[in-house]
């Protein structure tokens, strides 16, 4: 076995116990979101950005946002990625 092969091998078993650690600890990962979701909207009341009323109208509505907030950084992640691909291609043929 090569050592491409063996890395290949490695990095997926690291990515399945990895991934079964997330699943299992899902809850402990759901209350850091909510945590993480209260503080930032704290700080928007107390800054003035929007009222107390609003705050409880996203807390309600906190997995659809966790939810949009995921879409977004997906999104950005690939373009990025595809972005920095194109880059490498292009000083590779010069």
């Amino acid at each position: 076995m090569d050592g491409v092969a063996v890395f290949k091998k490695l990095g997926g078993l690291l990515w399945t116990v990895v991934v079964g650690w997330l699943l299992t600890n899902r809850q402990v990962f759901g209350g850091l979101a909510r945590a993480v979701l209260a503080a930032f909207g704290g700080w928007l009341v107390s800054a003035g950005f929007i009222g107390e009323g609003d705050t409880e109208a996203v807390a309600a509505n906190a997995t659809s946002v966790a939810g949009a907030a995921a879409v977004i950084v997906t999104a950005v992640w690939s373009w990025v990625s595809k972005a920095r691909a194109a880059g490498q291609k292009k000083e590779g043929a010069e």
